[in-house]
């Protein structure tokens, strides 16, 4: 090679990004999933707080404290990938007393969305 030669090589770092950002063993799924377990946690000390009654809230209201069967029943879910990359579930059951509170709700009309179709959630 003479001096005035400029040597230049193609190398695919896509692949190698790819394969580090979207690996549910590695580093950034660790990252996810500890801020999974600590959106988690303030879910759970969210709803385990008093709950303030309002004007909209007349007696008899609410509960004073909402916790219980969901209180207990939220997780967070080991990191997955998608088709859109990375991902962690933080979950939580609809059922409370063997009723499945989303059937009943749907039967009284409410409609639920599906984040995932609604995209950017």
């Amino acid at each position: 090679m003479g001096d005035n030669m400029i040597v230049t090589r193609y190398v695919d770092h896509d692949a190698a990004l790819k394969a580090l950002v979207n690996n549910p063993e590695g580093g950034v799924a660790r990252e996810l999933q500890r801020v999974g377990d600590r959106i988690a946690d303030l879910a759970r000390e969210s709803i385990g707080t008093d709950w303030v009654r309002g004007v909209l809230n007349p007696p008899p209201g609410p509960p004073k404290r909402r916790s219980g069967d969901l209180q207990n029943s939220i997780r967070r879910e080991d990191a997955v990938t998608t088709t859109d990359g990375l991902a962690v579930y933080v979950t939580a059951s609809s059922e409370h007393r063997g009723a499945d509170y989303s059937l009943i709700l749907r039967g009284q009309g409410y409609v639920f969305l599906d984040l995932d179709q609604i995209g950017g959630v």
